[in-house]
């Protein structure tokens, strides 16, 4: 975005007829496609995860959940490194509770914390299907989040206030 930002492409999708949700939908499904095979690709050639259903779905949902939260950072963002600092604070309270579950903090109220469902879809835990609805709720939250920001930063660029 920040790129599609210096080249000024984010001005002419402002002004045509391509809705903000479409536009962050776009980016969340191309990059979450993408991570599903790369994620899928790690898992066969490193035999550390059994390829699964929850596990491909548990990598698509995260990364649109992390992608909408990029996406909302950085159309607030001007620059790189005003993007960069801005995701500090996201990205210590997306890893730190994940890491505390990684090594063997696992109280039950940390399951509804998206990083942490992820590490419980990655190893098959028995609250699986709980993992997956909480990590989808989350998405969904980060994704109306995400397009609210995209769509004022439309309104912002395309010069008229709706």
């Amino acid at each position: 975005m920040l790129f599609e930002k210096s080249e000024r492409v984010i001005n002419s999708i402002a002004v045509s007829p391509v809705r903000s949700y479409e536009y962050t939908l776009s980016k969340l499904f191309s990059i979450g496609f993408i991570s599903v095979i790369v994620g899928i690709a790690i898992g066969l050639f490193s035999n550390a995860v059994n390829i699964t259903i929850q596990f491909v779905a548990g990598i698509f949902l995260c990364s649109c959940l992390f992608s909408a939260v990029g996406l909302g950072i950085a159309a607030k963002s001007i620059s790189l490194n005003g993007f960069i600092i801005s995701t500090i604070p996201a990205e210590l309270l997306i890893n730190i509770p994940a890491l505390a579950w990684l090594f063997g903090w696992r109280p039950a109220w940390l399951l509804f914390h998206p990083g942490v469902c992820m590490m419980a879809l990655c190893e098959n835990e028995k609250h699986v299907l709980l993992a997956l609805l909480i990590l989808a709720l989350w998405t969904l939250l980060a994704s109306i989040i995400a397009n609210r920001t995209v769509k004022g930063m439309f309104r912002e660029i395309g010069g008229i206030k709706l």
